[in-house]
């Protein structure tokens, strides 16, 4: 895969194994780190315990969230590892704004997606240096 650098976690983060990476190209464009399972219902799906998705820049990025419409959510701008980047849903999802990519990581709580946003790393090369070095890969 070379259409765009792929952040993620590792083989395990939070004590979840990492059990799928799936590739998403249709109406949305992104690769996608699935981490733990989740036990669905016959009544209902189930959210998997944390995701990492790698958007490319130009396909989901912070200008998005500029716009006055209503139901557009309100970011809770911030700073990771030195790269911009926003809280949505009352910090259970987290966007950081790379160069090139948008990575976006979903879990139940902020401590968690703080804990997996400390975690990531470059998947082509591991970045040098501590663990809070910007993640341009």
């Amino acid at each position: 895969f070379d259409e765009y650098p792929l952040v993620y976690a590792g083989e395990r983060v939070v004590e979840l194994p990492l059990v799928a990476v799936v590739r998403r190209d249709d109406t949305a464009r992104y690769v996608s780190f699935v981490y733990g399972d989740c036990r669905a219902s016959a009544e209902a799906g189930c959210a998997p315990p944390a995701e990492i998705q790698v958007w490319p820049a130009e396909s989901r990025h912070a200008a998005v969230y500029d716009s006055a419409a209503p139901g557009t959510p309100i970011p809770e701008r911030t700073t990771i590892r030195g790269s911009p980047a926003a809280f949505f849903d009352d910090g259970t999802r987290l966007e950081i704004y790379l160069e090139r990519v948008t990575v976006v990581v979903f879990s139940d709580s902020r401590a968690r997606v703080l804990e997996i946003a400390r975690a990531l790393r470059c998947l082509a090369r591991p970045p040098p240096g501590d663990a809070d070095r910007r993640l341009d890969c």
